[in-house]
């Protein structure tokens, strides 16, 4: 099973990580705090932002288009392609842990978008989809949040691939400061590491020139 990690790879510029290292952690992410449950549980990440404990709300997200490339809620792949993936499940696993222990809990929710330029033209792949709940986040460990991504076959003419991400809290956390950040190692896997090109099947995600 090949896999891509999403982190560095995908927008390693503006996914800053704190420090080197097998798991290493993002600097910057959510404050979730004491933000309800059941009234106010929604928020976007966005790129290179710590993102406060007010702006949380009750609508399901993402919603819409991806932001703008320099206000974006969405990482993309380092590379414009030009591929045709065939159709597959696409597995989701993403490493969060907290800087706060505060007995917070939540889970990732994501859309699969292409563009040309990351910018103004995007066309949905899926549509937003929840994976897991992760257990109480920890300061010492990764807690994975996980799912599948079903976008059927896509076809990329020189476009990038994009996830846009926010996070749901399922668990109200005991601690005003309590936090969630991204971690090294979170990866998108083809189950088939198939691809359809001209001359046959020959690759995966791989070949987009990251995780390599």
């Amino acid at each position: 099973m090949a896999a891509l990690e999403l982190w560095p790879n995908w927008d390693s510029q503006v996914f800053a990580l704190t420090s080197t290292g097998a798991e290493a952690t993002t600097a910057t992410g959510l404050a979730v705090g004491t933000n309800s449950s059941s009234e106010l549980p929604y928020k976007e990440f966005r790129t290179g932002e710590e993102r406060g404990t007010s702006g949380w709300g009750g609508t399901a997200l993402p919603i819409g288009n991806p932001e703008a490339q320099n206000t974006k809620n969405t990482i993309w792949t380092p590379e414009a392609m030009t591929k045709t993936f065939k159709a597959e499940v696409w597995p989701v696993v993403v490493k969060v842990i907290c800087t706060v222990a505060a007995e917070a809990k939540g889970q990732m929710r994501l859309r699969l978008w292409k563009s040309p330029d990351k910018t103004t033209t995007f066309t949905a792949l899926t549509s937003s989809i929840s994976l897991s709940e992760t257990g109480n986040l920890v300061t010492g460990s990764s807690a994975e949040t996980k799912g599948n991504l079903e976008p059927g076959a896509v076809t990329l003419t020189n476009e990038y691939i994009g996830l846009q991400l926010a996070w749901k809290i399922t668990h109200t956390a005991t601690s005003a400061t309590a936090n969630v950040r991204l971690r090294k190692g979170s990866e998108v896997k083809l189950t088939t590491a198939a691809e359809e090109v001209a001359t046959g099947s020959v690759g995966s995600l791989m070949l987009m020139g990251v995780g390599q």
